[in-house]
Parts: C-alpha cells; structure tokens; sequence
C-alpha cells in the first residue's frame, strides 16, 4: 500500500516516519491521524490537515496493523511513559538506532531515525522480537 489517499491529498506510505492517532470526539470515527515524516531535526507534518475521512483512518489502521511489526509498523509510546495509552506507530525502515533498556513495566527499545532523531519506544514483546531482526546498533 504504498500511496494512501488522505482526505485532501496522497501521501506516500514509504515516506511515512511515524502515524499518531488521536481522540477527535467532532471526527466521524471519532479520532483522527496526524502523519509526520522526517525533515529537519524532528518529525513534521506531511499533511497541512489531519485526517480523519473513515477510509483514509481504515487505510492507516491497515498499513499500520496491529504495531507488533507485521506489516513493518510498531506502536511506540513517548519515552519513558508506562502503559498503553498512546495510538503513534513508527515505520521501521526508517529506524536507524535501536536502544534496549529496562522500563517500570517490562523491556523498551528506544527508536531513533537518522541523525538521532527519537521516534519513541517499542514495548509489546512482538514488536521488540521485530526491532531486534533489525539488528540495529
């Protein structure tokens, strides 16, 4: 599924750095996805708007999958949080570094992208057995 069709423009899925979903009660589904890809020092918008049409948010939900890596998406949340509550995947060919590490409820590993650029943590057991295929430094 290299080109999604958002709801005002395409975007190239390969290019994609990072998908975050995030609670939107006026969106029909009600959320919304903020697509960001690399250019500068962070991740910043592809899009001018965020989307949330139903087939764009299905669109992602499928390229993305469950965040366990399968579809070469894993769910990451903010460094050093604890749990669940975050809905951002990374794109794992755009990850550079890997970092393993010990967190208050299990193992993380830190994504970084070019130029050390943190994308955020990796914590379900799938998703760091995929990170660790990567055999990254």
């Amino acid at each position: 599924m290299p080109v999604l069709q958002t709801d005002s423009t395409q975007v190239d899925s390969n290019d994609l750095v990072k998908v975050e979903f995030k609670t939107d009660p006026s969106a029909p589904l009600g959320e919304r996805a903020d697509l960001l890809v690399l250019e500068g020092p962070t991740p910043v918008l592809a899009t001018l708007e965020s989307v949330t049409s139903i087939p764009a948010l299905q669109g992602l939900r499928a390229l993305v999958g469950g965040g366990t890596g399968d579809t070469g998406w894993v769910r990451v949340r903010t460094s050093g949080a604890v749990g669940r509550s975050e809905d951002s995947y990374v794109n794992l060919s755009k990850v550079r570094k890997a970092e393993f590490a010990s967190a208050l409820d299990g193992e993380v590993a830190r994504l970084k992208a070019e130029n050390e650029i943190e994308l955020g943590e990796a914590h379900h057991p799938a998703a760091l057995k995929k990170v660790r295929d990567l055999k990254l430094t």
